[in-house]
C-alpha cells in the first residue's frame, strides 16, 4: 500500500489556510506516478472535464499568469519532462503535446495537465474568491 501523501505533517495540523513562502524549485514535484497520474487526468479532463474544471470570464489574465509562470520552471527545473518549441508544449514522457493557443480562453486547463498537482487561482475581490480551478485529486 502506497504512504498517504501529507505535505503538510511537519507540523500541528489546523484547518486553515496556512500559507508560507516555499523555495520556488521546490513548487512542482514529480513523483514515481507522474505518467499514470497524468494520463488519468486527461480522460477526466475528457470525459467529465465540468467536474473536475472551472473557471470565470473575469480569471483569464491571471490564468495566463500561472500558466506562464507554471511553463518557465517547468522548462528550468524539469528539462528531461518537458520541451517547448514555438506554440507547442510537450510531456516527453507521456508523448502528450499541447498548442497554447488551444488554451487561450482557460489558461489554468493546460496548466492543470502539465503537472501532477490540483491548480486553485484564488484572486482578492472584496476578499479572496477561488476564479479558476483543475481539481482531479481532491482527496490528495
Amino acid at each position: 500500500m502506497k504512504p498517504l501523501y501529507l505535505p503538510f505533517a511537519n507540523g500541528q495540523w489546523r484547518m486553515a489556510m496556512g500559507l508560507k513562502p516555499l523555495q520556488l524549485q521546490h513548487w512542482i514535484e514529480i513523483d514515481e506516478d507522474f505518467a499514470d497520474e497524468l494520463n488519468y487526468k486527461d480522460k477526466l479532463l475528457k470525459d467529465r472535464n465540468s467536474e473536475v474544471f472551472g473557471s470565470l470570464p473575469e480569471s483569464e489574465a491571471a490564468q495566463q499568469e500561472v500558466l506562464q509562470l507554471l511553463l518557465e520552471h517547468l522548462l528550468q527545473y524539469f528539462p528531461d519532462y518537458y520541451q517547448q518549441q514555438d506554440n507547442c508544449i510537450f510531456n516527453k514522457i507521456t508523448g502528450q503535446a499541447w498548442h497554447l493557443n488551444d488554451f487561450a480562453a482557460n489558461p489554468l486547463d493546460l496548466a492543470g495537465r502539465l503537472v501532477q498537482e490540483d491548480l486553485c487561482l484564488m484572486q482578492l475581490k472584496r476578499e479572496y474568491v477561488l476564479t479558476a480551478g483543475s481539481v482531479c485529486f481532491p482527496a490528495r
